[in-house]
């Protein structure tokens, strides 16, 4: 049982946490800006539905233009 223990190397560790902490600060926008839009009177469902157009108004062009 001896050797040298495998060790994986990362290339990419900046872009990893860069990654990282790219999604927390998209979470926190989601949530300042829910929080911001409950507060102001704003319906559950409505809200919903306005976040789920927008997400898809950003996602289905770059679908489109990335498996074109």
């Amino acid at each position: 049982m001896g050797g040298a223990s495998p060790t994986v190397k990362f290339g990419n560790d900046k872009k990893a946490y860069g990654a990282v902490v790219l999604i927390q600060l998209i979470y926190t926008g989601m949530f300042l800006l829910s929080k911001k839009a409950f507060d102001g009177g704003f319906k559950a469902s409505i809200f919903v539905f306005y976040r789920q157009t927008f997400a898809s108004a950003l996602i289905v062009p770059l679908a489109l233009f990335l498996e074109w």
